[in-house]
């Protein structure tokens, strides 16, 4: 039995407590996506300098190097069998169309002093487009459908970059142009931050979650130090931090609770493994990573501490009696 599939009977705490990815910090390349059973993973690999990293799940980039506001990132890169890298194919079918749905409203935070992430609370957004599909995501847009980004070849690979273009609010006279030539002012300067989950379809018409990855996140600079970008960026990917502050605690499991068995993908509302429901397999990550906070690093993999499970042997009967006292969630399948 696990947290999927427990129906009235018996908590389990193996499943309750098994173990969770650990956040990654901000790789500066392309998604690579590739299919592991029924879960697409993401590997990265980066255009300048051909560099690799194995199961990424924060990408950083700094905007303006082609012009303010702007980086034709991410770039999304399945790779076919050979290719040249030491990175493993997709084993995405072929000829399917790669694509990616939104989990979070556009974030940020300063890139000063600690950091810590919240909702975008002034006129700065971010259009993602590509041909003629655009999207614009505020701080208020929360959970929605993305678009497709390409379809494959036979041997289920590809290599197509998305538009990212920061904007301030609307202005006849600013400088800073959307996909369809309307103008704005300057978007604010800080660290911005996006959840989004890969996904992979048979065709156009069907499922667009057919595969589809747990969230990944997109990081992005506007006129703020690469220190504080990769601050930022290690912070985030820490499942059950829904708060996105480096840390687990009572806030994180009250917004589980307060969202447990609701029908939402987003992160912020405490799902952390993208599926359609928020429940115990979202409250066991609250609870194996209860107490844990990431140091605040520039580099790479930070450390993770993990808690004790005596601690969290004595939040069980309030969570048990919480969760099921609000709600009883919907049973939903392990499979896509």
């Amino acid at each position: 039995m696990n947290a999927k599939t427990l129906g009235l009977g018996v908590l389990s705490t193996t499943a309750l407590f098994a173990a969770s990815s650990p956040a990654r910090a901000g790789f500066p390349g392309d998604l690579v996506p590739r299919l592991v059973g029924n879960t697409i993973l993401t590997d990265g690999l980066s255009d300048i300098d051909g560099s690799t990293a194995t199961d990424v799940s924060v990408f950083q980039w700094t905007l303006g190097a082609l012009a303010p506001g702007y980086t034709m990132d991410p770039g999304f890169q399945p790779l076919s069998p050979n290719n040249g890298t030491n990175l493993p194919a997709s084993n995405l079918p072929g000829d399917s169309y790669i694509g990616f749905n939104v989990t979070t409203s556009l974030m940020y935070w300063n890139g000063t002093g600690t950091p810590a992430f919240s909702p975008v609370t002034d006129a700065t957004q971010l259009e993602l487009y590509l041909g003629g599909a655009h999207l614009y995501i505020t701080g208020t847009t929360g959970a929605t459908d993305g678009f497709v980004i390409q379809k494959l070849t036979s041997a289920g690979s590809g290599h197509r970059h998305l538009n990212a273009q920061f904007l301030g609010a609307p202005n006849p006279n600013g400088a800073y142009l959307d996909n369809l030539g309307n103008a704005y002012d300057a978007p604010t300067d800080g660290i911005y931050a996006l959840g989004i989950t890969v996904t992979d379809a048979a065709s156009l018409t069907t499922d667009p979650n057919n595969y589809h990855s747990l969230t990944k996140w997109l990081v992005y600079n506007n006129n703020r130090s690469a220190s504080a970008l990769s601050a930022g960026a290690a912070i985030l990917g820490l499942p059950g931090d829904a708060t996105l502050d480096g840390h687990v605690d009572l806030s994180d499991l009250s917004i589980v609770l307060n969202h447990f068995g609701q029908s939402t993908n987003a992160w912020t509302d405490g799902n952390f493994d993208a599926q359609p429901t928020i429940d115990l397999t979202d409250l066991s990550d609250v609870l194996n990573n209860f107490g844990t906070s990431i140091p605040i690093s520039t580099t790479a993999s930070p450390a993770i501490s993990t808690p004790e499970p005596a601690s969290l042997a004595l939040l069980l009967p309030f969570v048990w009696s919480s969760a099921f006292t609000r709600r009883h969630p919907r049973m939903r399948s392990t499979t896509h």
